[in-house]
């Protein structure tokens, strides 16, 4: 087997340990059934390219074996995004459609596969190739896969991203760099789009020989995003789901005097204290839904939700510098005990709200005792 050959079939075997992996753990994340899938097909493709690498598919029971499922990844990867933004998938009308190609290839390779289990010899599987017009059918499928999964792969891109600019405000602090995988996966999708085009450009403009060098490449490629996709697709499944509209009312009259009180009190009370706090925590204590209660906290603060709870822990920080019982405790101690889950988002917080870093607030505010007690 050449070394190519070698990397495909590394590609098959992890992404066939990624597949169960992220299959086990799906009944805890459904969107990872769906990304499991999608590490399946692109795993079978994989498979597909190393036995016409190593020519065994022109051979005994692996003649033609249907594993071309070059037209079912990217829709299962649909449906995956879907569920990752909180979106139902109707088969009728967002998942079903996109499927189709792939089931209508897929129904001729099996039949035609099966029609040729029965034949002898290999002479006879070739007849039956031609009457079956086998590779024209093939090649019109690797005509139409360039296009098909550059447009669907276009519009998972373009989903992904309205949903990170839509949510990035709102996730909490610790998940930040969670929400830093969405902006990873986005660039793996836009780089396997333009492997896809650039196997679709060579294919219809150049000699069979000189689109070599291209197909393998993109196909090398392909190895990475089994691993890569696979391992980020399953850490972001970690990020809160939320249902959020861009064009919700935010006027402070849209809401009740009740429900701004319940949200001002909830904050009173402490809620911000809870460093796992997130929207949909506050949204089910309030009994209102996500996308309301991230309206009502920009009505009355003209603040998003990370901002409304990084000012409540920074004035609490604030307050306890400021109290002489607290002198002999560290900064990081109190931003903790504040809400605070990590260093990083306290000092990042606490200079954004205040302009300065905590530790020259306190150096200020001792100076500034100090020089009112010696009046």
């Amino acid at each position: 087997m050449s070394i190519f050959g070698t990397f495909l079939m590394l590609g098959v075997l992890q992404g066939a340990i990624m597949g169960v992996v992220l299959l086990a753990k799906s009944k805890s994340k459904p969107a990872l059934f769906y990304l499991a899938l999608a590490i399946f097909a692109l795993t079978a493709t994989l498979l597909r390219l190393s036995l016409f690498e190593s020519t065994l598919d022109r051979t005994g029971a692996l003649f033609a074996v249907p594993l071309a499922s070059d037209l079912l990844i990217l829709p299962l990867f649909w449906c995956f995004t879907l569920r990752v933004i909180n979106q139902e998938i109707t088969l009728s009308r967002r998942g079903l459609p996109w499927f189709l190609p792939w089931f209508v290839f897929f129904s001729y390779s099996l039949v035609f596969y099966l029609l040729a289990l029965f034949e002898p010899t290999l002479n006879a599987k070739n007849t039956l190739a031609l009457d079956w017009e086998y590779q024209n059918i093939r090649q019109f499928e690797d005509y139409i896969t360039g296009p098909f999964n550059t447009v669907l792969g276009s519009i998972i891109v373009w989903k992904l991203f309205s949903h990170i600019h839509l949510i990035k405000d709102w996730v909490p602090d610790h998940l930040n760099e969670r929400l830093k995988i969405y902006q990873i996966f986005l660039l793996m999708a836009s780089l396997a789009l333009i492997a896809v085009f650039s196997q679709f450009l060579s294919l219809y403009f150049l000699e069979r020989t000189n689109a070599a060098p291209i197909n393998k490449t993109a196909q090398l490629f392909y190895v990475a995003m089994v691993y890569v996709v696979g391992f980020l697709g399953y850490q972001f499944t970690a990020l809160p789901r939320f249902k959020l509209d861009s064009d919700v009312a935010q006027e402070v009259d849209a809401f009740t005097n009740e429900e701004k009180t319940s949200l001002k009190s909830l904050f009173e009370r402490g809620a911000y204290l809870d460093p796992n706090l997130n929207l949909n925590t506050v949204s089910r204590t309030l009994g209102l839904s996500a996308n309301k209660t991230s309206s009502l906290i920009k009505a009355i603060s003209n603040k998003n939700f990370r901002a409304y709870v990084n000012e409540h822990r920074v004035n609490a920080v604030k307050d306890k510098l400021q109290d002489a019982e607290n002198a002999h405790y560290s900064i990081l101690s109190l931003a903790l005990e504040c809400g605070f889950k990590s260093e990083a988002s306290f000092y990042r917080a606490f200079k954004e709200l205040t302009g300065s870093s905590p530790s020259e607030f306190k150096k200020l505010h001792q100076t500034q005792k100090v020089s009112f007690e010696s009046r």
